[in-house]
């Protein structure tokens, strides 16, 4: 009888962090079971991506309704479970499925990069197997914590090439609706973003934008019209990314652009750091004022050479993050 995998997915994130895997597993004759959670285009990916999936909740903005969707996922979850029997579930964060997996004795490995998550961490971590974050992951999580030389991102970003630059900028807004949005004492103020597109346009730069949320008429015209996996593509041909989002910072990045993350509950996350201080790959401000001189000073001397080195020096000195994964879970089923 094939083992089976359950792997659950709550943001469009995890479907990247994950699909390979779920490739490989598939070929060895495991049978995997997704489940979803429908936020921004993470239904959309699993499409295009050919992934069948069970839909387990909806995503709606407000604290009250992220712990009413804790409480009616962890029931959903426990038939889900019943059902289909897997012999491991495995996710990023692990919410409300780490619950169920524990009261019905199914080993749960959870993955995490997010020490600024502190509620989601708080209440579904230790209901966890095996827990594991980065090696730069600096917080503590106790005697089933695990780190690995690699970031999540790396599952699906695995090596760097020369990519051909366009003389482009590429500008990513989110919702903030998560709970660690909600919840940071540091809000990042939305005003500035006119003024960001003003000022990226008068460099004489093509512009590229993508948004959580829907844009002002104004903006709609530089939203980008490609498939939304198709994002890596966008960002390989970017010279520039600016943006909100702390995982597509990072995925820019390893792209090979100079970026600029605006995130104030971000800027002090292990991950960002070290990619900021160690690889001079990513610059984090906690507001757009903060980061006006540092952006024109990019725009002004961007070294693409430079980069291009501090991407492949980042590679050299890490894991396959993606055969780890998969290795990892197939280690506990046997």
């Amino acid at each position: 009888m094939n083992k089976t995998i359950l792997v659950d997915i709550v943001h469009p994130a995890h479907v990247h962090f994950f699909r390979n895997s779920i490739g490989a597993w598939k070929n060895k004759g495991f049978k995997v079971i997704i489940t979803a959670r429908d936020k921004d285009i993470t239904l959309q990916l699993l499409k295009n991506y050919n992934l069948s999936y069970i839909l387990v909740s909806r995503f709606r903005k407000g604290l009250l309704f992220l712990a009413f969707e804790q409480i009616y996922r962890f029931f959903i979850f426990i038939g889900i479970f019943l059902k289909f029997r897997p012999n491991v579930i495995t996710a990023i964060s692990g919410i409300s499925c780490t619950h169920a997996s524990k009261l019905l004795g199914i080993p749960s490995i959870i993955f995490t990069d997010t020490e600024s998550a502190k509620l989601s961490n708080l209440v579904n971590l230790p209901f966890a197997d095996f827990i594991y974050t980065p090696e730069v992951f600096r917080k503590n999580l106790g005697s089933k914590h695990y780190r690995y030389k690699g970031f999540h991102e790396m599952a699906y970003i695995s090596s760097y090439e020369n990519f051909t630059k366009k003389n482009q900028v590429f500008l990513r807004f989110v919702s903030w609706g998560a709970s660690h949005d909600i919840l940071s004492a540091n809000q990042t103020k939305i005003d500035y973003r006119q003024e960001l597109l003003d000022f990226v346009l008068q460099q004489g730069y093509q512009l590229i934008i993508s948004s959580e949320d829907k844009l002002p008429a104004n903006m709609q015209k530089y939203q980008m019209k490609l498939p939304p996996e198709k994002v890596f593509n966008v960002l390989q041909e970017s010279i520039i990314f600016i943006g909100e989002s702390p995982t597509m910072a990072v995925e820019a990045s390893l792209l090979g652009c100079k970026s600029i993350l605006i995130n104030a509950w971000a800027i002090n996350e292990p991950n960002m750091q070290y990619l900021e201080k160690k690889f001079d790959l990513l610059k984090t401000f906690s507001d757009f004022n903060s980061s006006l001189s540092d952006i024109k000073s990019i725009f002004q001397n961007f070294d693409s050479e430079s980069t291009h080195k501090n991407c492949r020096q980042f590679f050299k000195t890490h894991i396959n993050v993606q055969s780890f994964i998969s290795d990892r879970i197939e280690k506990e089923i046997g």
